[in-house]
């Protein structure tokens, strides 16, 4: 049957964007001629996704076919056809052509445990100098967006060029290859209904990250421009999390540790007349769930009749997610919960959630959500509406 092919590519070891073909309209057996290049590391298992799907202006595009592919089998400086048979009964097939060339530059520096894999990153520098050539800016604002990079897009406001503007910052794959777009968008009076979105594209630039640093005058009306200065500079943190397959030093003493608590109170519990050798001893996880003051309470429950069964000495760890976790903040307050009857807790709780919650919405509990967001936003941030529902929270579980 004639379909509306185009076929999408991933290799999340190159570049965190997906690209695609075009697509080639109501034909049963379509030919792109299209290429795409990816910059890999040999260090890494490079595994290239390509999926074929049947455009639908409609409902959501139909996906027809996957097929993976190792980059690895193709040898250095070496071009191969390769046909995929996609259906063997309709005898479908999909041919690639792939070439694997070196290029002259120093390699990445990558931190890796084999699976997962860190690149290099660098940080773009933004900086629009708000000095124009005649007048008074109207109101203005820019858009910058750099795709693959964490901040994805930020909007920068034109005021008065007495107020120097702060420069914006977006985290990037230092080799994805990628481009800061900017637009200039001018918005509509509140009652003009002719643009949704009630901004009109004046200008527009597109700069390539590998031709950094960008230093010019931008016209972006008549009679107006501005200076856009544009730079990269290397991220030097280190990462954030350990990529290994075992659990570090620190958590495995914890462990050899905890083992001594958790024999003891299951040789309570359980009536034994022997000590537990070492490798007897189990390590026993409480796994919650979410649900709100539902799931609160349930864990809760749940830990007031392990805490009466004598069990609860016996756990190593607590994992919870949403309302599960509001238990744990509320007992982590205290060092030792553990050792204190749960019930108490239990009754604090159920005061918070009975009383009335009216002096949430007070005026100073609005100033306090404000500069908490606020507060959360210069941390860099992006600030949603679960972030307010998190301080309601606050509010309504706490006498502060």
């Amino acid at each position: 049957s004639q379909t509306d092919c185009y076929i999408s590519l991933s290799l999340p070891t190159a570049s965190p964007e997906t690209v695609r073909t075009k697509t080639i309209k109501n034909c049963k057996d379509p030919e792109w001629n299209e290429t795409f290049c990816f910059r890999i590391q040999s260090q890494v298992k490079n595994i290239l996704e390509m999926k074929v799907y049947d455009e639908n202006a409609v409902t959501e595009d139909n996906l027809l076919f996957t097929v993976l592919f190792d980059v690895a089998k193709v040898q250095l400086g070496e071009t191969v056809h390769l046909t995929f048979h996609l259906n063997p009964k309709t005898q479908e097939m999909l041919e690639v052509e792939f070439t694997l060339e070196s290029i002259p530059v120093p390699p990445e520096k990558l931190v890796t445990n084999g699976v997962l894999v860190s690149r290099e990153i660098s940080c773009l520098e933004v900086l629009v100098d708000n000095r124009w050539t005649k007048k008074e800016p109207s109101e203005k604002d820019f858009l910058f967006s750099v795709k693959g990079s964490y901040e994805k897009s930020q909007t920068l406001s034109l005021g008065s060029f007495w107020q120097p503007l702060k420069p914006l910052n977006f985290h990037y794959i230092k080799y994805s290859l990628s481009e800061l777009w900017m637009a200039l968008a001018e918005k509509k009076p509140h009652f003009c209904s002719v643009c949704e979105d009630k901004k009109d594209c004046h200008a527009s630039l597109s700069i390539p990250l590998d031709s950094l640093p960008f230093s010019e005058k931008v016209a972006v009306a008549k009679e107006e421009t501005i200076n856009l200065h544009v730079k990269s500079n290397d991220w030097s943190r280190n990462l954030d999390v350990r990529l290994e397959f075992d659990l570090c030093t620190k958590e495995k003493n914890f462990l050899q540790k905890r083992k001594k608590f958790v024999a003891s109170a299951l040789k309570k519990a359980l009536h034994l007349q022997q000590d537990l050798q070492d490798h007897e001893v189990p390590v026993v996880a409480v796994m919650t769930t979410g649900g709100g003051t539902r799931a609160l309470t349930s864990l809760l429950g749940n830990l007031l009749g392990l805490q009466k069964l004598g069990l609860l000495d016996a756990i190593s760890y607590i994992t919870g997610s949403s309302g599960s976790t509001w238990t744990l903040s509320h007992l982590y307050q205290s060092a030792d919960w553990s050792h204190k009857d749960l019930s108490g807790p239990i009754g604090e709780v159920r005061r918070h959630m009975t009383k009335c919650k009216l002096s949430c919405f007070s005026l100073e509990s609005l100033k306090y959500y404000a500069k908490e967001l606020k507060l959360r936003k210069q941390e860099g941030y992006q600030i949603s509406s679960v972030d307010f529902w998190g301080l309601l929270l606050e509010k309504a579980l706490d006498d502060g």
